[in-house]
């Protein structure tokens, strides 16, 4: 599921430079296919940095308002990279750095986002502790250093 609707683009960027940037075919109206593929494009990327964080699940339920803000940013900047000379003055490269800063503070849990619940908790990659003496062979020296007990 997308974290951001058409409406919510067309917020972000305005009716004309959506039509303008998606509008394949020339019938001046953006084509569902590209807006479509955008919005999830958008989606896949930022949830590539949230899975394994957050529950991918819970936040296509209910986006909280900084994956939508977010999701517009990689949106807008694939936008700009799209079509530049539609949105000139629009630094589609520095707008694309800063949402990955953001989306990255989240994965390190630097930043937090506005949701109800605690974030999944990180997987823990430690090994045993301890040889497992049913499954391993455990070899154990005397206390005076010259061998077997």
């Amino acid at each position: 599921m997308a974290y951001i609707t058409s409406t919510q683009l067309q917020n972000r960027l305005g009716a004309a430079t959506v039509r303008r940037v998606l509008d394949d075919d020339a019938d001046g109206v953006a084509d569902e296919g590209p807006l479509q593929s955008l919005i999830d494009d958008a989606t896949s990327k930022v949830a590539g940095y949230l899975v394994g964080v957050y529950s991918l699940s819970v936040i296509a339920a209910n986006p909280p308002h900084e994956v939508v803000r977010l999701t517009l940013d990689v949106a807008v900047a694939m936008c700009a990279q799209r079509h530049p000379e539609v949105m000139r003055g629009l630094d589609w490269v520095e707008l694309l750095k800063a949402a990955e800063r953001d989306l990255s503070s989240l994965r390190k849990n630097l930043t937090s986002l506005d949701a109800e619940g605690a974030p999944n908790p990180q997987s823990n990659e430690g090994g045993e502790l301890f040889p497992n003496p049913e499954t391993e062979y455990v070899y154990t020296y005397a206390r005076d250093g010259f061998g077997d007990f």
